[in-house]
């Protein structure tokens, strides 16, 4: 099975990754994601600081970026 399941805390403000992955029949987009996307959402939330403004459209719009920003990379990947 191809699918995958990521939980990750680093202790950004109460931050956690938790992310279920749908491989559709490759492992090569869920091993692309695993890490890139975590790092993704880390850079724009600014290494915490989105989240100790507690700015929750700011918040949003910033993860909605890293998903924006990893999936860019996974098509050039």
């Amino acid at each position: 099975m191809e699918d995958d399941v990521v939980v990750r805390s680093n202790g950004l403000e109460g931050f956690t990754f938790a992310v279920v992955f749908d491989g559709h029949g490759s492992f090569s987009a869920v091993n692309f994601l695993r890490d890139d996307l975590f790092n993704e959402c880390l850079l724009s939330l600014q290494g915490g600081l989105l989240l100790s403004k507690k700015d929750i459209s700011a918040i949003k719009e910033a993860l909605q970026e890293a998903f924006v920003n990893a999936d860019s990379k996974l098509l050039t990947w």
